[in-house]
């Protein structure tokens, strides 16, 4: 959430949905890897970042507005290669209640 949201660097959530992933797989290896001692500075900023997004979503909605803006200015620009993926369209960064 740091990269694009108001969380603090070094915090992130792992959301996981639906069948995709094998959740007891993934609950051993958070178990192995997380510290037994969390910071609760950068948990409140997560919360802090999500509340946000929950109350005002066009922040995001306009952060990935002018990123593809941009993403499109840069690839008529000779000389300049960007990642465009049919992944990336505009429809992907969907936020659901």
């Amino acid at each position: 959430m740091h990269k694009v949201l108001s969380s603090l660097t070094q915090s992130s959530m792992l959301h996981m949905a639906g069948g995709l992933v094998d959740a007891d797989k993934v609950s051993h290896c958070i178990q192995l890897l997380q510290s037994s001692s969390p910071s609760y500075l950068l948990l409140s900023s997560l919360d802090a970042a999500r509340a946000q997004l929950s109350e005002n979503g066009k922040y995001f909605d306009d952060s990935v507005a002018m990123a593809l803006e941009t993403k499109d200015q840069l690839m008529v620009i000779p000389g300049v290669s960007v990642l465009d993926l049919p992944c990336f369209a505009s429809d992907f960064p969907a936020i659901y209640p």
